[in-house]
């Protein structure tokens, strides 16, 4: 029963992550308030949550893309010219202003979705 319970759970925690990443690649995408690279933004939220939460090159690009696609994030390859010369080209992304947008939109959803489950979470701590 406890493997079926741990079978579950993975599944459930791999959707959760999955509706998420997107939400965090534009929240960093906008902390940094400048073009930025892909590894740049996986470092992020890798120091951010401590670990617990790591993309994968398959799954930001992947993301990344797709945003490029909905004009959601802009790309280019080149250099920032703060960055030394032995460094090579690399893509940077930035937000679009329909990106910006976007970024504002889905906050005020997750901030509904986060009341939710915080009633939720309380209520049934109340049961006890």
């Amino acid at each position: 029963m406890n493997n079926d319970i741990e079978s579950i759970r993975k599944k459930q925690l791999t959707e959760i992550k999955g509706g998420f990443l997107g939400l965090l690649i534009l929240m960093s995408l906008d902390r940094f308030g400048r073009p930025t690279y892909g590894y740049e933004i996986k470092q992020l939220i890798k120091n951010l949550s401590d670990g617990i939460v790591q993309l994968y090159d398959g799954s930001i690009y992947t993301i990344l893309k797709r945003f490029e696609k909905y004009k959601i994030v802009e790309s280019f390859w080149g250099k920032l010219k703060d960055e030394p010369d032995v460094i090579p080209p690399r893509k940077y992304y930035k937000l679009t202003e329909k990106g910006k947008l976007l970024l504002e939109k889905l906050l005020q959803d997750y901030d509904v979705l986060y009341k939710l489950f915080t009633k939720l979470k309380d209520w049934r701590g109340d049961r006890t």
